[in-house]
């Protein structure tokens, strides 16, 4: 029987974002298959499409933390290894008083509070004017930047 049919009917198959990212390979018996999803997790099924495993990457998400001080702490977290610290970032620069809020948006995080540039009548027309920052979210040093 063809297993890719075996897989498409199973419906505890990950709903991949990236399915053409995803690989498909048999073992060398011909016993099992493996499919890697596009978010690092790897899943090995048997002849009749049963899941028989999961393996998953040493770093399944990140978690990033942000207080009121706006000090940002970013965690590399595994259902199976735990949490390791990646890194951490603060917004007291810009925002002496802290933050009210931090809104985050795919790769972007807007930071809304009172910094040195609020009511600056040079910048009415400019979010910071209005305490408002958006900031990128980058995958090397230095992990934050601003989106202006």
């Amino acid at each position: 029987m063809n297993m890719l049919l075996l897989l498409e009917k199973n419906h505890n198959l990950y709903n991949d974002p990236f399915p053409k990212w995803r690989r498909v390979s048999w073992s060398s018996e011909c016993s099992m298959v493996a499919v890697a999803y596009s978010n690092g997790v790897v899943e090995i099924f048997n002849t009749v499409g049963a899941s028989l495993f999961t393996i998953y990457p040493p770093r399944a998400a990140e978690l990033i933390l942000i207080d009121f001080k706006g000090n940002v702490r970013s965690y590399f977290v595994s259902p199976t290894d735990g949490y390791q610290e990646s890194h951490c970032f603060s917004f007291s620069r810009l925002y002496p008083y802290g933050i009210s809020a931090a809104v985050d948006i795919g790769s972007l995080v807007i930071v809304a509070g009172f910094c040195h540039y609020t009511n600056d009548s040079s910048l009415r027309n400019n979010g910071l004017g209005h305490g408002l920052s958006i900031w990128r979210m980058l995958s090397d040093y230095p992990l934050l930047q601003t989106g202006g």
